[in-house]
């Protein structure tokens, strides 16, 4: 529940300090006084837009606390914990909002710094605010909507499977008509691809293939002068059969000459050994240019074809405005658009059957709901009808009228197949009619609260706010909704503006709202009334004119005779 809403410079509110129990709490004063305004700070420190507009004159920002005991929702808590902002035994949630002029806004969640939308979000699980819109809301909002609302949480889970197949059945849908587009697109260029498919296939290149063939081509080019060349060099390092000296033979004799040297000069050891390497060495090279010479290929035939399949890559390259690579995926890709119009009719039939299965998964958990739809507007009907018998309004009957939408598969949504209209009529000559064309101001407030009565045996959030719930109303009709109210604060938190004293006075807790003027400042306070005080406010509500003195009587009698109904915690 909402133990406390602090305010500091928001509009009027300048230094206000508002406390809440438990049951129904009501915000009393003059017309224009500041009411309102504590609800939209509220409101706003749940994370609403707010504007430079918010702040009070010559106050540079707002600020706006509200504290929440959250001990009656472990879901909340066990999600808060999980995020780090509460310890394990913690029930306490603090919402802080910041207003800055000309700035940014700030938002903390019991002292850390997070996201105006965290705010929204955990505030949104707390706190459902009912404003001076909200019988705008019942006339505006789907009825469909409406009904799923006042469903159990089984039914909301229905529903989400519902949207969920929905979702699958129209994704398989556009997987079906795109691939179809995709093969008629192929079909209409089928020869062009056809003919450009057999050209690269007979080409048939690998990767890399030019690379290989233009340097084998520049071998077969040159493979005549390098024969001549490697011959020529073998035969200066070692020689011909015609006993023509190389230069092996040279080195050998030099080599010769050290060797007579050293028997007398053993100082030329280091150079006879090195000469007699390279005597080695000269043999061996010789010998390799040899087999080098003999592995040289000279193959016209082979050049012709090596040159003929460079010609043919090249000129595809020119052709299709690519490299080497870029033709094999061509290749590929037009493999795979062949291969979706040869297997097109197979695969169009496989995509077809999961659509239509995907469909047929759709309508049987659609229908479903329809059913669970039509006992939940029938028992709806029912409790609405009660309550509002309650509300002053014992001769209307209400209903939920669903039309299902099988036949057509235009209709099929993802919300189901159903549409639905609330039907209202408020005495026994009238006939039940949808409610714009008959409900007047003060029905729509009764079947509002009549709504949210219902809505509160499945309605986890614990803070109801209520901004003028009475619009329309008065008499012994104000009395009857002030016991709905705290009927529906034994198992929710009230807050609520209210002028009516028949409704004031039902109460737990009660605050007067004031507005003060001087010729500097207007500004707006809050005292909690109990006693006599309280007297005092419900006798000015009653009316200003008259017997003060029975105008208190009265107001007395209010607070002393009305049943006390809200006395479980939200």
């Amino acid at each position: 529940m909402l133990k406390e809403l602090s305010i500091r410079d928001f509009k009027l509110l300048r230094d206000v300090t508002l406390t809440f129990s438990d049951g129904m709490t009501v915000l009393t004063g003059e017309t224009g006084a500041g009411k309102t305004q504590c609800l939209e700070a509220l409101v706003a420190a749940m994370g609403a837009r707010s504007g430079d507009d918010s702040i009070s004159k010559k106050a540079q920002k707002a600020v706006l606390t509200a504290i929440f005991d959250i001990g009656h929702r472990p879901d909340v808590a066990k999600s808060l914990v999980k995020a780090g902002f509460l310890e394990d035994d913690e029930t306490e949630l603090i919402l802080e909002r910041t207003i800055v002029r000309c700035g940014r806004s700030q938002g903390r969640l019991n002292g850390r710094r997070v996201p105006i939308g965290t705010l929204q979000t955990v505030a949104g699980s707390l706190v459902d605010l009912l404003g001076q819109n909200a019988r705008a809301d019942i006339l505006n909002r789907p009825a469909l909507e409406i009904l799923d609302t006042l469903g159990d949480d089984s039914h909301a889970s229905r529903l989400a499977k519902v949207k969920q197949l929905h979702t699958d059945w129209k994704a398989a849908g556009r997987t079906y008509e795109t691939e179809k587009a995709e093969i008629e697109k192929v079909k209409e260029r089928r020869e062009l691809v056809e003919f450009q498919h057999a050209e690269l296939e007979k080409a048939d290149i690998k990767a890399g293939e030019e690379v290989k063939l233009t340097r084998e081509n520049e071998l077969l080019e040159t493979a005549k002068d390098r024969l001549e060349d490697s011959l020529k060099a073998a035969s200066l390092l070692s020689g011909n059969d015609d006993e023509t000296t190389g230069a092996r033979d040279h080195l050998q004799e030099a080599l010769d000459l050290l060797n007579n040297l050293m028997a007398s000069d053993l100082a030329l050891k280091g150079e006879y050994l090195r000469l007699r390497e390279m005597v080695y060495l000269s043999e061996e090279l010789a010998d390799t240019l040899r087999r080098y010479a003999e592995n040289i290929v000279d193959d016209p035939e082979r050049r012709s074809y090596v040159e003929a399949r460079l010609g043919v890559i090249h000129q595809l390259k020119r052709k299709y405005k690519t490299d080497e690579d870029g033709l094999i995926s061509l290749r590929s890709k037009l493999t795979e658009e062949l291969e979706k119009v040869t297997g097109a009719s197979d695969r169009l039939k496989g995509l077809a059957k999961k659509r239509d299965f995907a469909r047929e998964k759709y309508l049987k958990d659609a229908v479903a709901l329809s059913k669970a739809r039509s006992k939940l507007a029938k028992k709806i009907s029912k409790e609405v009808k009660n309550h509002l018998a309650d509300l002053d309004l014992p001769n209307a009957t209400f209903t939920a009228k669903l039309d299902s939408e099988l036949e057509n598969p235009k209709n099929f949504r993802a919300d189901g197949i159903d549409r639905a209209v609330l039907l209202i009529a408020t005495n026994p000559a009238q006939e039940p009619a949808p409610l714009k064309k008959v409900a007047s101001g003060g029905e729509l407030s009764r079947l509002l609260i009549a709504l949210k009565t219902v809505l509160a045996n499945r309605d986890r959030v614990p803070v109801l706010v209520f901004d003028e719930a009475e619009a329309g109303i008065g008499g012994e009709t104000a009395f009857r909704v002030g016991e709905k109210l705290v009927e529906l604060s034994g198992s929710h938190q009230l807050i609520l503006v209210s002028h009516l004293p028949q409704i004031a006075s039902q109460g737990r807790g009660h605050w007067v709202i004031e507005k003060s003027m001087d010729k500097k400042d207007t500004r707006a306070s809050a005292r909690e009334v109990t006693g006599d005080a309280r007297v005092e406010e419900i006798g000015r509500m009653l009316g200003a004119r008259g017997d003060r003195a029975a105008l208190e009587r009265l107001a007395r009698s209010f607070l002393e005779e009305l049943p006390r109904k809200s006395t479980v915690s939200p």
